[in-house]
This record gives structure tokens, sequence and C-alpha cells, in this order.
């Protein structure tokens, strides 16, 4: 049998996303007795579509509920695009989020994060989703942390963060399987 998982879902598509490579990065951060992943198939997703959405929902759309089913926990950091949640993760948790109440995220211990190299660390997203997700039936986990001017506390070439930001991914970790 399989140790429980901590998903970790990155709001960014870019291959070279500061939120993405964070994603990759806070999976290190697994604490004993679990296993983490990140999410890679949101690309991948369709425009939701009630239509698509009955008893045989696309098989990525059946795997993404599948896997937030069978999460521990989620951690999602996420960028902000137009001062607001990006589109694909928008649309990742509609899907994730369907039928209401009896969805794949009700019970789940969530926790929310953004970075950007701007001032604002990404607070309207991260604002926005924290905002939804005890609406949506799951458990919000942790401060709001914010990693504003990212571009200083990350190198994706070298693969170092800065050790506050590795504290927090650390912490936030542990907090998804308390």
């Amino acid at each position: 049998m399989s140790n429980p998982e901590i998903l970790v879902i990155s709001g960014s598509l870019r291959k070279a996303s500061y939120n993405s490579f964070l994603a990759v990065h806070a999976v290190k951060h697994v604490p004993a007795g679990f296993e983490a992943r990140v999410y890679a198939e949101m690309r991948d997703l369709p425009h939701y579509d009630a239509d698509l959405d009955n008893q045989t929902p696309p098989e990525v759309v059946a795997r993404l509920r599948r896997g937030i089913s069978d999460a521990a926990g989620i951690l999602f950091i996420t960028p902000t695009y137009n001062y607001a949640l990006p589109g694909g993760l928008k649309n990742l948790v509609d899907w994730a989020t369907r039928p209401m109440g009896s969805h794949s995220m009700v019970g789940k211990r969530v926790a929310v994060t953004g970075a950007s190299p701007g001032p604002s660390g990404s607070k309207q997203a991260v604002e926005w989703l924290r905002s939804m997700i005890e609406p949506l039936g799951a458990t919000l986990v942790g401060d709001e942390y914010l990693i504003p001017t990212v571009h200083e506390k990350v190198d994706i070439a070298s693969g170092s963060v800065d050790a506050e930001v590795d504290r927090y991914l650390s912490t936030v970790m542990s907090q998804l399987v308390q």
C-alpha cells in the first residue's frame, strides 16, 4: 500500500514559471510517511463544459478528480493574471468542484500561496482562491503567504530557494497532513 499523497498544483502553464518551480521544490519537503507530486495535466483539461460533465467525463478530468479525492492535502501555488486567478487554474477548480457539495475537494486540507516578480506576491489570486476554499467544503490551512519579487528569492537555473521561502514550503507541507 502506498503512502498518502499531497497534491501540489501550480496555477501557471508557463514552462519557466517561478510558481511551477516552487511547486516542484515543495514536493521535496514532503513529510515522512507521505508522498507528494505536482499535478501535470492542467494544460490538457478542456474548458469546463457542463455538457461534458456527466457520468463519463473526459479521462483527464476523471484523473484530476481521483487525484484530488485520493490526496491527503492540496497545495496551490499561483501567479496573478490581470488581477485575478489564472484562467487555467480557475478551469481546474471548476472541474474539481462539480457536482457542488459532493465533489473531490470536500473535506480536503488546502493551502494557497503565490509568487510574482512584482510587489504584490500574487495577492489578488491568492485572496480569491483562499476566499473560495471553505465555501467549497474544503479546510483552509495556514496563513496567507505571498512571495513578492520572487526573482530575487528563487534561482531556477541553480535550483536555489531563499531560506524563508524554503521554511514556509516545509511548514505548509507539514500543515497539510496534520
